[in-house]
């Protein structure tokens, strides 16, 4: 049940955030031509990239400037093969990208470098239509997305009372769970209510979350659960339950002065 309830309503992104926030979804065609096609975009720290493409026929790697200019896998890259990879930026400055397959990065041009802002920089004036915004903007809208950080400060952790952390919040289908804490210490699991009532864990370890900046897009209703599978983690209050609503419910936010809503620095 906990596996079944597991695919149907996260994805997994690696992450780390500074607290709830709004996100531009950038969605890049990951094919021959992506940097002289998808570079000229206004890319903020807090934003997600999604590289879309036929999973078998590339993959997507972020490397260094060094490997990206020679077209070189680092041994020790990680390598993402989904079709439809979503990479949370969660840190301002030049990000490169390059496809492993044999020739694809140096023949077919499909490698990627963009240059991610900072929430306060100036807006750039680009028209993009391969991008949306999940924001309030004059006519119909899709609803925004918040990201909501656990524990706030104090992160996914022990001593950290995480039924008061939710109780007041209104958790909407789309948002996201920022899951913070030390490598190795926790992870995540993802439960039903009667696993998180009695702190029963999973008996396929490998679905745990464990990159110590988890993010999970909550893609369905209803309640959810999620524990820490490590030692007594569970039992000594590391658990939460939400109640995830439908995202047309959400309230409509006030129109924003200015653009963009900034991000606080940490």
């Amino acid at each position: 049940m906990a596996r079944k309830l597991w695919s149907i309503f996260i994805i997994l992104i690696a992450t780390t955030v500074a607290e709830e926030v709004k996100h531009t979804v950038h969605n890049i065609n990951w094919s021959a031509g992506a940097n002289a096609r998808e570079k000229a975009r206004d890319i903020r720290v807090g934003d997600t990239l999604i590289f879309r493409y036929k999973a078998g026929e590339h993959d997507l790697i972020e490397v260094d400037k060094d490997s990206y200019d020679k077209c070189i896998v680092p041994p020790s890259a990680k390598i993402f093969t989904t079709g439809k990879d979503a990479l949370f930026v969660h840190t301002p400055g030049p990000k490169y990208f390059i496809c492993g397959f044999p020739q694809h990065c140096k023949d077919r041009d499909m490698k990627l470098q963009i240059e991610v802002r900072d929430q306060s920089d100036p807006k750039l004036q680009i028209d993009d239509p391969n991008h949306r915004k999940l924001e309030s903007t004059p006519g119909p809208t899709q609803p925004e997305l918040i990201v909501f950080v656990v524990g706030d400060d104090k992160g996914w952790n022990e001593n950290v009372d995480f039924e008061a952390w939710a109780k007041g919040k209104e958790f909407y289908m789309g948002d996201f769970l920022a899951f913070n804490y030390t490598v190795g210490k926790h992870n995540v699991l993802g439960v039903d209510e009667a696993a998180f009532n009695e702190c029963t864990i999973p008996k396929d370890q490998n679905e745990a979350l464990s990159s110590g900046k988890d993010q999970v897009r909550l893609l369905s209703m209803g309640k959810l659960g999620f524990i820490s599978g490590i030692g007594k983690d569970c039992e000594n209050g590391m658990k939460l339950l939400i109640n995830v609503k439908c995202p047309h419910t959400r309230p409509k936010p006030p129109a924003l002065q200015g653009g963009r809503k900034l991000v606080p620095s940490i």
